[in-house]
């Protein structure tokens, strides 16, 4: 079914361009990336099991990346096909060097002028963080396929109904388990009511599954429920907009991994931009969110905050930087007491400053600082790094 999707959106993202040549963009993106780490692994001081003490953990690598997008835009139809893959060669720990690609299809459009409605295939193959694999140092490759649609209606002059959905279905190889395997799917329907010209309010249900599977002791073949209920809102507005979802989420799952896949409470996303000048802008994002973690066949519970500070220096550099600041929790995944909660503190400081001479030429230095303390032993670090992308695009 997954090859069928696939195959189907790319038929018709490049096959149907040649009835209207004038209405087709193309794209090629050429980028090549040199990266400074000092702790790929992202590893307590101490030894990893696999390396030899004294190695230490820093290395650079060079990333080669190539990507084509063809889109068509016909009245109010638009399609979009976009490949993208890269090399990653590493210079010390040459066992880590892979290939990466990632397939995003789709198509969005409105009809009669009240209808709307969007589809998409996205596939991604990657290598698993080391962020979420503490004391490995075995390369991993995961492949994840997600399949999501929706559609709107506005019906009154200021009501509108929307319903989406999504399917996620991630091959997660563990350390002795390499069939390791997450399916997720989501359902939403929201009601909007679009009073006023600047704001946007109403209601949001969702209903999410998730299954892991593919793993040798079956008792870990785990599933959960979660519904969701809440309240959403907009508000654009000149130099400003803000975006919200608020909810009061319920997540259950039986069996012997209960205690780490029930989870209950507030979640939420806000976002939040102000253009301060005509050079400056201000984005601040917090949200509260349950996620799978795969690395546990567990969730966890994701509470972030981040400010990015926007300056245009001139027409042709632009610089950002951004702080973020992630407390997550991971219940019964502890390993002091075993079977205690796990709580991270994930502390990121970045800078990028984006440097484009010409439309088709761009040149990005950028560096960033991380660090994670974590009740969870073994779960500290701080890595530093830096590096400078150099990127061509035709046309």
């Amino acid at each position: 079914m997954r090859r069928c999707s696939i195959a189907f959106v790319l038929l018709v993202c490049t096959v149907h361009p040649y009835a209207a040549v004038a209405q087709a963009t193309v794209a090629v993106v050429g980028a090549v990336n040199y990266t400074y780490n000092s702790n790929v692994f992202y590893a307590q001081s101490g030894t990893v099991p696999g390396l030899s003490p004294g190695t230490g953990y820093a290395d650079s690598y060079t990333t080669y990346t190539g990507s084509l997008d063809l889109g068509y835009q016909s009245a109010n139809q638009k399609l979009h096909a976009d490949l993208t893959g890269s090399d990653f060669q590493y210079r010390k720990f040459t066992q880590l060097s892979h290939q990466e690609y990632k397939l995003d299809a789709g198509w969005t459009g409105t009809f009669w002028s009240v209808w709307n409605g969007k589809f998409d295939v996205i596939r991604d193959r990657m290598m698993e963080p080391f962020l979420d694999l503490t004391g490995v140092s075995v390369l991993g490759i995961t492949t994840a396929q997600r399949e999501e649609a929706g559609f709107g209606v506005q019906f009154r002059p200021a009501w509108r109904a929307e319903a989406s959905g999504y399917t996620n279905d991630s091959h997660w190889p563990l350390p002795g388990e390499p069939n390791a395997e997450l399916k997720e799917s989501e359902g939403d329907v929201s009601l909007k009511y679009l009073g006023s010209a600047a704001v946007t309010s109403g209601v949001r249900m969702a209903y999410l599954t998730g299954t892991y599977s593919g793993n040798t002791n079956e008792a870990l073949n785990t599933s959960y429920r979660q519904w969701s209920a809440g309240i959403l809102a907009s508000y654009a507005s000149g130099h400003s907009n803000f975006t919200g979802v608020v909810s009061y989420s319920d997540r259950t799952s039986p069996g012997t991994q209960s205690v780490i896949n029930s989870l209950s409470g507030v979640t939420a996303a806000l976002n939040y931009f102000n253009q301060l000048t005509g050079k400056t802008s201000v984005t601040v994002n917090l949200t509260r969110a349950f996620n799978p973690y795969p690395t546990n066949l567990g969730s966890e519970i994701d509470n972030a905050a981040s400010v990015t500070l926007g300056w245009d220096v001139s027409y042709r550099i632009r610089v950002d930087g951004t702080y973020t600041y992630d407390y997550a929790q991971y219940p019964g995944q502890g390993n002091n007491p075993i079977g205690g909660d796990r709580l991270d503190h994930l502390q990121t400081a970045a800078i990028d400053l984006n440097y484009r001479p010409r439309p088709w030429f761009s040149l990005k230095p950028y560096a960033s600082y991380n660090r994670r303390t974590s009740n969870f032993t073994g779960g500290d670090f701080n890595v530093s790094e830096y590096g400078v992308k150099l990127t061509l695009t035709w046309p």
